[in-house]
């Protein structure tokens, strides 16, 4: 889950399609002296957000711009129902020792949830029902969700997978010239969709 604290420290300005800022209505003699800053940040998404932490600990003078009422960019967590909802990627992979370095920073703000071992279990639901998301080759064999042309083409991947022409292949083409339509249709598609609400295509 996204927390909101970046908000809270950069009380970034928000330029939406009504033109209000910090909750107010627009006012240009205002908008002009908050823009004479040392930094001028646009967008408060994760990579602005980020820049505008760095700079303002670093001393600087940051003046941090957002068009939306929220900030967070493609990250926010909805709930509703007593469920959350992603509206876009939500897990994080720590491999750099600086962006370690910056999660101990906003460790105040912040609190990094380890996954729960019944996350690994992912589903899909196809014809009604509740598949799980095949995780090994046998899984794949015994899977409802590929048909047996399309289990198939999947075990043929050695020998008819290609490569693709296209110099700036999508991800479906990619897996679609590898794996065929079934795989990319009913499996990838929907992994795509859940955890980045994107398109494969």
């Amino acid at each position: 889950m996204w927390p909101a604290f970046p908000s809270e420290a950069f009380e970034p300005i928000i330029l939406n399609s009504t033109l209000k800022q910090k909750g107010r209505p627009f006012n240009h003699q205002l908008m002009t002296s908050e823009l004479h800053s040392e930094y001028l940040v646009l967008g408060a998404g994760v990579s602005g957000l980020t820049i505008a932490h760095d700079l303002e600990a670093a001393g600087k003078e940051v003046c941090l711009i957002e068009k939306d009422t929220v900030v967070g960019g493609c990250a926010q967590t909805v709930s509703l129902g007593g469920f959350l909802f992603e509206k876009g990627p939500f897990n994080l992979l720590v491999r750099d020792p600086l962006f370690e370095e910056l999660i101990d920073r906003i460790s105040d703000h912040v609190e990094v949830v380890s996954y729960s071992e019944e996350a690994k279990r992912r589903e899909i639901v196809y014809n009604g029902r509740r598949e799980p998301l095949p995780s090994s080759l046998m899984g794949a064999i015994k899977t409802p969700l590929l048909s047996p042309l399309g289990k198939l083409r999947f075990l043929l991947e050695p020998i008819v997978g290609r490569r693709p022409k296209e110099p700036d292949p999508t991800l479906g083409d990619l897996f679609r010239r590898r794996f065929g339509n079934e795989f990319v249709d009913r499996i990838l598609s929907a992994a795509v969709v859940g955890i980045f609400s994107g398109d494969c295509n």
